[in-house]
This record gives C-alpha cells, structure tokens and sequence, in this order.
C-alpha cells in the first residue's frame, strides 16, 4: 500500500510541477500547434485532481487501521482498546465524519 501511495504522490507532484513551470515566463515550451500544451496541462490537472483523492483515501486507510493503524497504535500506547474503525457501526459515521471535515 506505501508503494502505491508513493506513486500516486509522485504523479500528483509532476502534475503540479508541470502546471507551475508551465506559468513561468518562458517555462515549458511543449506547444505542438493549435493547444497542445493546453491539452497537455488539463490531461496533469485532472490527474492531480483525482489521484489527490485516491492519495487521501490511502492515508486515511493507514491511519485507521484496524490492525497496524497510527491511531490504533497510540491508543494502544495509551492503554485505550483499539477500534475497528469502519468495521463498527457505531463508530464508521464518526470515521467519515473525521474523514470528511479534513477534507
């Protein structure tokens, strides 16, 4: 799952790199003919757009772990039981809840 994440992360910062050089005077010079280099930018912000997303749902799997997850661990720590966090019906509408106002 790290991987995964790591790859999403570095298509979503070459989308992002790609957009800002693009913005420098005299930066990217990829222009084809008749908009290419729009085309070019839309396709890296649609990608950034969504694999934000994606990259976001990753880490918050991560982090609410059932098992091995950082929330879970430093409950632990703490001496509080771990939680299933969207395995309990009583707890998954706090999980989304949590989930959604960070977003």
């Amino acid at each position: 799952m790290i991987i995964l994440f790591l790859i999403i992360l570095l298509i979503v910062l070459a989308g992002i790199f790609v957009m800002w050089a693009s913005r420098l005077p005299g930066g990217l010079t990829l222009d084809l003919g008749n908009g290419t280099l729009y085309e070019f930018e839309l396709v890296w912000a649609l990608l950034a757009i969504l694999l934000v997303g994606a990259a976001m749902a990753l880490v918050w799997a991560a982090l609410m772990d059932s098992g091995q997850g950082v929330i879970n661990n430093t409950f632990q720590l703490i001496g509080l039981p771990r939680v299933n966090w969207f395995g309990n019906e009583d707890v998954v509408l706090y999980s989304l809840a949590i989930i959604s106002l960070w977003s």
